[in-house]
């Protein structure tokens, strides 16, 4: 059996989450690290490896839906906040890995689910499905093939955080380590429901 290993999956360790989770830079260091001892420590034993699974999941249950703790909801800043933590975190996994020069590969795995619009007609449904479609979809694949996020999937993203007086912040430095590992990125897995 060729193992698949997944080094997030709903579960970060509860000292880093009531701390705020992937919103706190001590939690994205720390999965750099956690994920560094993984790979050196496994690294005759498995070959590919996740660094996430679902990161939409995880922060629309934390943070919109308000189903897994700290159970928020209607807070998009914070989630659209924590999938950027997440893929900061998942670049510096990505690069550390390659730095290294493991035999093995890396990528991610997103549950990617295309949105129509309830009446195809209708220019607030077709809106509604098109930032729906960005929160989910195009904010993750830019930050993972892109290393950054296009003007229309940041123009689209601060309006969603402003409905919440909000604004996503992005430090220069995520950017760099983003665009490294956008090159850097063997492979996605997608979850499709």
């Amino acid at each position: 059996v060729e193992p698949y290993v997944t080094l997030h999956h709903f579960d970060t360790p509860d000292a880093l989450h009531s701390q705020g989770d992937f919103l706190s830079r001590e939690t994205i260091d720390a999965f750099e690290e956690y994920a560094k001892f993984c790979f050196e420590e496994y690294k005759d034993e498995v070959t590919y490896w996740f660094t996430f699974n679902e990161i939409w999941a995880v922060c629309t249950n934390q943070y919109i839906e308000g189903t897994f703790p700290p159970c928020i909801t209607y807070d998009i800043t914070k989630a659209v906040k924590s999938m950027h933590g997440m893929m900061v975190a998942h670049a510096k996994a990505v690069c550390a890995y390659k730095e290294k020069g493991y035999k093995g590969k890396i990528g991610i795995v997103q549950s990617l689910e295309y949105k129509y619009p309830y009446n195809e007609n209708k220019l607030e449904d077709i809106i509604a499905a098109k930032n729906e479609d960005v929160l989910q979809n195009q904010f993750l694949l830019d930050a993972t093939f892109l290393g950054y996020y296009s003007d229309e999937t940041l123009k689209i993203a601060q309006k969603l955080c402003a409905l919440n007086q909000g604004m996503l912040d992005i430090e220069e430095s995520d950017l760099e380590i983003m665009k490294k590992a956008a090159k850097e990125n063997d492979y996605l897995g997608m979850n499709y429901y």
